[in-house]
């Protein structure tokens, strides 16, 4: 088997995102190459890497020993990276290295940081926030785009700063034909007879954040750890609900229902090295793309805009740079 570096990235990206366009996005290739080196990798694999559909991308069993094994190359090859870095010619061109949890903002930070920063750049999805810091801390990355739930932020390392990007409410995906998935909002409670569908995950952070939500409205949900590729079909199946960001496209199947009073919300944080390669004005100028692509996203997805439009009162997006926010203050 020969592949290559960027079959490894981009099956992984996929993997993380959920689909083969958000996956090109993230690495900043078009579709049709993306498609293309897709093929390319399955050849050489040997056989089927993802199952794809309306609903986005499952990776097969070959799929998910390629992804597993991928993470543990491309790994190495960043650790090698960081090392030779100390011994490159001090003339070259800068790359700006970012880790990034999956999200929205995720699909396209690659195309907004090569707007505004005059360096090449290189963006890598993983689902582990902690990870990404731990490695920001050891300046093995520069800049890290992390998703945090209440309750489970995470400490600003030392030599490290952070920006609020947005704090938006989380919804609740429901099967088509669900009682409640015509709702224009359904109650926390309405749902304590339901299986929660989680994806498995490094750290809990989320399923912490929902069994506290859940307790506060008056029971202890019911949840299900399921592997990636399995959690989608069971809620189309109608065995389970899940929880999801304001800003996901519903999949076939799938109504996307806001939760009263939004019980369920998550932050997304820009982090950087304060003596790093990002100037001050290149994170204020990242930080207003990241804002100015948060707005123009609840734009364009009809639920997310009408819950907006009914509470004004939350204002996701902080009017200027901070550490900290509250959307209701």
């Amino acid at each position: 088997m020969e592949l290559e570096f960027r079959h490894l990235r981009l099956v992984r990206a996929i993997v993380d995102t959920g689909s083969l366009s958000a996956a090109a996005t993230a690495l900043g290739m078009t579709q049709p190459s993306a498609t293309e080196a897709l093929g390319r990798a399955e050849r050489l694999a040997g056989g089927r890497l993802f199952h794809r559909g309306a609903a986005g991308a499952a990776a097969t069993r070959l799929g998910e020993l390629v992804a597993t094994h991928a993470l543990t190359v491309l790994e190495a090859l960043e650790r090698f990276d960081s090392t030779a870095a100390a011994y490159r010619a001090p003339d070259s061109m800068p790359t700006i290295r970012f880790g990034c949890t999956p999200g929205a903002h995720a699909a396209s930070l690659s195309l907004i940081s090569m707007r505004v920063v005059s360096a090449s750049v290189d963006v890598r999805i993983g689902v582990d926030g902690s990870s990404w810091l731990d490695l920001l801390a050891d300046r093995r990355i520069d800049a890290a785009l992390i998703v945090e739930f209440p309750g489970a932020e995470y400490p600003v390392p030392p030599g490290v700063q952070r920006v609020v990007v947005a704090v938006e409410p989380l919804f609740v995906g429901l099967p088509a034909g669900h009682r409640c998935a015509e709702r224009a909002e359904v109650d926390l409670a309405e749902l304590a007879g339901e299986t929660y569908c989680m994806i498995r995950s490094p750290r809990p952070d989320l399923a912490v954040h929902l069994i506290g939500a859940c307790r506060r409205a008056g029971y202890t949900p019911r949840i299900s750890d399921l592997e990636f590729a399995e959690t989608l079909p069971m809620v189309q199946r109608g065995r389970g609900v899940l929880v999801m960001m304001a800003s996901s496209r519903p999949p076939a199947g799938l109504s996307i229902v806001p939760l009263a009073r939004a019980p369920l919300r998550m932050r997304t944080s820009l982090y950087w090295q304060t003596d790093g390669p990002l100037r001050p004005g290149d994170v204020h100028r990242l930080w207003t793309e990241l804002v100015t692509n948060q707005r123009a996203t609840v734009d364009e997805r009809p639920a997310y805009r009408a819950w907006r439009d009914r509470h004004p009162e939350w204002r996701a997006t902080p009017p200027r740079p901070v550490e900290s926010y509250d959307p209701c203050a």
